[in-house]
């Protein structure tokens, strides 16, 4: 984890803090500074440290650790200009060749070059390595091998036009240098990017001739991937998941199981993301746009609607027994913060004879709400919030105590079976 050094909020990687000081918040004029402070100790170090590439200097200097490559480029480009740029890049380049691969040297077998140049003793094993060996070194005898291979590049692309850069540099091994040569260095400077496209379209369109379709004949023999995935479903018949997995219900079983051996990972959201999904909510819940999720409640045919729990299931019953007229979660209050911001909504339960009512089975009673667990004193805070902004409202609320007197009066059960609402 990385801490801003401006809000000390932890951030879990360098790209996500460099994201962070681009998003607008309450120390936004402080984080402009920070960043504005780092942007002029990039200018400064374009003429102080000349000792290697972009990449190299941000590896050096960790006091700019909000640039990134492509921005410290741009910062220079718009300091110093693009003629600057080049020649500092010139520079920096040829103190970098003195000692490095490009330069022939002598090296042992053991050390696994098991390759050589054909005109010099320089010893490779990578094509790209040996590539940037020839291109980079100007003598006669370099510059004359890659343009007799610059001349092999040209002819391949017109001669052989029925398979890909990959295949070509296998089926001739006369061209020696790399595929990334081939395609972005000589092809790409003879015939230009549109040729280039309608050859690739060309050899696409070649490979598929001849192919088995999926529907007219193609076996697991046949196809690797095919092969692959039928292995894989054996596997889970023999252990019974295949079968759990035809039954839509299962599959969430299994990926709980995954998430709990820690297989499967939660996707990480966006704190800024989460939170303007957060005050939306609230805001349709506060307008009555949208309704507030059913829990462990539902349907119940006996009494005709939807209720969250046994509790105000036997409530709605009594009134209904009594014809009470009464309302269920007609309206829902916005509760705001000292600074007039939306922070949640309360929603009471019912609302008959003028008067709103709240069951809460947490509460030992109406004014005993001591002992009350942790997840569930977010209640307790709207509560008390809604008495505050809302004192004109009369509210009362029925605890565990008043509840059991009640059912005990009218002869109805304290528990009900747990596929009750089923």
């Amino acid at each position: 984890m990385i801490k801003c050094q401006v809000c000390e909020k932890e951030i879990e990687n360098q790209f996500l803090l460099q994201k962070h000081f681009g998003f607008k918040n309450a120390l936004e004029t402080k984080h402009k500074e920070f960043k504005d402070k780092q942007i002029k100790i990039a200018e400064e170090l374009f003429v102080l440290d000349r000792k290697g590439d972009t990449f190299d200097l941000l590896q050096r200097h960790p006091e700019i650790n909000l640039i990134s490559e492509k921005f410290l480029r741009e910062i220079w480009k718009n300091k110093f200009g693009s003629e600057a740029i080049d020649k500092r890049r010139v520079e920096i380049g040829n103190k970098k060749r003195i000692e490095t691969i490009y330069q022939p040297k002598k090296i042992e077998k053991e050390k696994g070059l098991d390759k050589q140049c054909p005109v010099c003793d320089y010893k490779y094993t990578g094509d790209v390595t040996f590539s940037h060996h020839v291109s980079m070194l100007k003598d006669k005898v370099h510059s004359e091998l890659f343009e007799k291979q610059r001349k092999i590049a040209e002819n391949l692309f017109i001669e052989d036009r029925d398979h890909d850069t990959f295949e070509l540099i296998k089926l001739h091994p006369e061209f020696i240098l790399s595929e990334s040569v081939l395609r972005n260095r000589f092809w790409k400077e003879k015939y230009g990017p549109e040729k280039m496209r309608e050859r690739r379209y060309k050899v696409s369109s070649n490979s598929r001739i001849g192919m088995i379709g999926w529907a007219n004949g193609l076996t697991k023999n046949m196809d690797s991937r095919l092969l692959k995935n039928s292995s894989v479903k054996i596997q889970q018949f023999k252990d019974g998941i295949y079968d759990d997995f035809k039954n839509p219900n299962n599959i969430s079983k299994h990926m709980k199981l995954a998430y709990k051996e820690g297989r499967m990972k939660s996707p990480a959201l966006n704190s800024e993301t989460a939170k303007k999904i957060g005050d939306t909510m609230r805001q349709q819940y506060a307008d009555g746009t949208r309704k507030t999720p059913h829990g462990i409640g539902g349907y119940r045919k006996d009494i005709g609607m939807y209720i969250r729990s046994t509790w105000e299931y036997n409530l709605v019953k009594i009134l209904k027994k009594l014809n009470i007229p009464f309302e269920y979660e007609p309206k829902a209050f916005p509760l705001y913060d000292s600074k007039g911001v939306l922070v949640d909504t309360y929603t009471p339960d019912f609302r008959f004879k003028n008067r709103w009512y709240e069951t809460k089975g947490v509460f030992k009673s109406a004014k005993d709400w001591t002992d009350v667990h942790p997840k569930f004193q977010g209640n307790i805070t709207k509560i008390n919030m809604f008495k505050e902004q809302y004192p004109e409202e009369k509210l009362r609320i029925i605890g565990k105590k008043e509840y059991i007197r009640i059912i005990k009066k009218f002869k109805l059960p304290y528990r009900y079976p747990k596929d009750f609402f089923n």
